[in-house]
């Protein structure tokens, strides 16, 4: 739903509408139909007339059935988009709902039906055919921020997501948001149909393609995890699981079953990320659990890594740093000799960064070593939990070091390193980069900016609504105690942790 008018799938999909165009409401109106983020105007009409030049192609010599005209219409497709098209029992239906002038075919299909009848498009729809940018149609600033609604497929667009397997801010969240709802009518695989499937199989084994797409599934949530709040993910992604978690029961022989365990493991240790975000200590500590009963069934020791790694931020919050660096060392040990470098490198730097919390200053060469080993690294594709390196100088730790060793070239180095990387409030780390920008100008005595930082960092903790970044601004809080002129941001702080209800660590 979208302004209080309702739109369905069957009209999302006949008119290759997405549910964020605004709809005219009464008898001969305008409707807007978003295609790409560009629009047409369709009246009433004009619909009527392009269904009836629609049918009399058809049924023009030899003649064409409806059927046989969806068979064609997928045959002139490129073989690379085919699958995306919806099979011939839907798009049959769909020809008749354009014939009969109620919707007119979207963007993908005007070129086909050109291919497939040998007129242009103009002969076909005429003026209407030409789409041009409606700038009062595209959502608004505040609605491409926000988070997409709790009523969208999270495991449709997690899978989008992954597939697309880039950064992504708010706005591309919501389109695919928007896109993905009509995924299975457009002919991508329903999971619940691909998952039925292969229990159905006789021989009990998994199709591979089925394994790709949950493997593409937990890479988007890992990208999700970036932009939206822990509590709209958080049981998506155990739905996921669940959905793991039922073809290892009934497939114990196949050969596929490692890649499945490890797919179990990548998406545990989020879903232990997640609970203990959303205060639930007692389900991270079972999530963490399963993340290790999978990494040995995958023979993946790098997913036991990711899990001490993700740990140490929370025995780190609780002030144990000598536990927080030997249990990163541990971490360290268990991967293998080869491989994995974007996971060693990033076992490093949080090593460095409990090593510089306990005043030893060995931590720079360490994060020194830690970026030579990112630098050589692929974190964009390693794993999904290493999409989160962006920048091979680790210049968010790095911060972090020099803020504890009292550096003040590092700290603003770091500051100038950071400050284009903290734009957008939307995406969750804005917030917590902000606020270690400011608790690190005040360890050196910059305390009117640390204020102007932390206040920023307040501003996008409410956006992106980043609740693991409330350890930082805390911190800086705490830093700011003996300070009046930061009364203000100290009252924000304490406003914000009561809003969003979470003292939990940060990665």
């Amino acid at each position: 739903m979208h302004g209080g008018v309702p739109v369905t799938l069957s009209e999302a999909v006949a008119g290759d509408a997405l549910p964020g165009a605004r709809w005219g409401v009464g008898k001969g109106e305008t409707r807007w139909f978003r295609t790409d983020e560009r629009c047409i105007a369709v009246s009433t009409a004009d619909k009527k007339a392009i269904g009836a030049r629609l049918r009399e192609a058809r049924e023009a010599p030899p003649y064409w059935s409806r059927a046989e005209m969806a068979r064609r219409l997928r045959a002139a497709a490129d073989p690379r988009e085919r699958d995306d098209l919806p099979h011939v029992p839907s798009l049959e239906g769909m020809i008749k709902q354009w014939e009969g002038g109620r919707y007119t075919p979207g963007r993908r299909y005007r070129p086909l039906y050109a291919r497939v009848t040998g007129r242009t498009e103009a002969d076909l729809f005429g003026n209407e055919g030409t789409f041009t940018p409606t700038p009062a149609n595209e959502p608004t600033d505040q609605e491409a921020s926000a988070p997409p609604s709790p009523l969208i497929d999270l495991l449709a667009l997690a899978w989008a997501v992954g597939r697309l397997d880039q950064n992504v801010d708010r706005r591309t969240v919501a389109h695919l948001a928007a896109t993905s709802a009509a995924a299975p009518a457009l002919g991508l695989a329903d999971p619940l149909e691909r998952i039925t499937g292969a229990l159905a199989r006789p021989t009990g084994l998994i199709r591979p393609d089925l394994v790709d797409h949950l493997e593409a599934r937990s890479i988007g949530f890992h990208r999700l995890e970036f932009v939206l709040p822990a509590r709209q993910i958080f049981r998506g992604l155990l739905a996921h699981l669940s959905e793991i978690t039922t073809l290892l029961e009934v497939c114990r022989q196949d050969p596929l079953r490692k890649r499945l365990a490890r797919t179990v493991g990548d998406t545990a240790v989020l879903g232990a990320w997640l609970a203990w975000d959303l205060g639930d200590a007692a389900r991270a500590a079972s999530l963490y659990r399963v993340a290790n009963l999978a990494a040995k069934e995958a023979d993946d020791p790098a997913i036991s890594t990711c899990a001490i790694i993700y740990q140490s931020f929370a025995t780190s919050a609780a002030g144990a740093h000598a536990t927080a660096r030997r249990s990163l060392e541990q971490a360290r040990d268990l991967l293998p000799a080869r491989g994995d470098q974007a996971t060693r490198a990033w076992v490093l730097g949080r090593q460095a960064e409990e090593t510089a919390m306990l005043g030893d200053r060995s931590a720079r060469d360490m994060i020194q070593a830690a970026s030579d080993l990112l630098s050589n690294a692929q974190p964009w594709s390693e794993r999904p939990w290493t999409r989160c390196l962006e920048s091979p100088r680790l210049s968010h730790m790095r911060l972090t070091i020099g803020t504890h060793l009292r550096e003040e070239a590092a700290v603003y180095d770091g500051v100038g390193e950071l400050a284009p990387l903290a734009g957008d409030p939307a995406q969750k780390k804005t917030g917590r980069i902000l606020a270690s920008m400011g608790l690190a100008l005040v360890a050196i005595g910059d305390v009117r900016e640390g204020i102007r930082f932390g206040e920023r960092s307040v501003e996008a903790v409410r956006v992106g609504q980043a609740t693991y970044a409330m350890d930082r601004l805390s911190e800086l809080g705490t830093a700011l105690q003996d300070a009046p002129v930061a009364q203000s941001l100290r009252d924000g702080i304490r406003a914000t942790r009561l809003a969003l209800a979470s003292p939990r660590p940060s990665r």
